[in-house]
């Protein structure tokens, strides 16, 4: 006697979860706040490049670029569109009259980076495996 056995996989519930806009605007706020976040750290931790002139750390009593009233750290912020922050960030991300310096992490910090990556790949097997439905 032979006795066959079949899984079916439906992917059906999966398609519908993954197409549907909530779902694509809850992935991209998640990655969103996941750089917002990591750029406010990126900022406090110091890691921000170039470092600051003598004559700047004299001046501030610190070393930690773009750090002087926190009004621009405090200020970065996940929107649905992106990333926002104080509008003069502009000019150090640009180097516009100023010494040019990013900030924002994904651009900056491969580590951070490909750490924000992982967590979006977990948070997305997780989404699969809840959806993905077996009959």
């Amino acid at each position: 006697m032979e006795i066959k056995v079949n899984k079916y996989i439906y992917f059906n519930s999966l398609i519908k979860k993954l197409n549907n806009k909530a779902t694509i605007e809850q992935i991209t706020d998640t990655v969103n706040q996941k750089i917002a976040s990591a750029s406010r750290r990126f900022i406090r931790a110091g890691k921000v490049t170039p470092s600051l002139a003598p004559s700047t750390i004299k001046r501030k009593g610190h070393d930690i670029p773009l750090i002087r009233t926190h009004k621009l750290v405090n200020s970065i912020r996940a929107t649905k569109k992106g990333i926002t922050y104080e509008g003069y960030g502009n000019y150090h991300r640009r180097g516009d009259g100023v010494e040019k310096r990013e900030f924002i992490a994904w651009y900056t910090d491969k580590n951070e980076k490909n750490k924000i990556i992982s967590n979006v790949k977990r948070d997305l097997s997780k989404l699969i495996k809840e959806n993905l439905r077996k009959k």
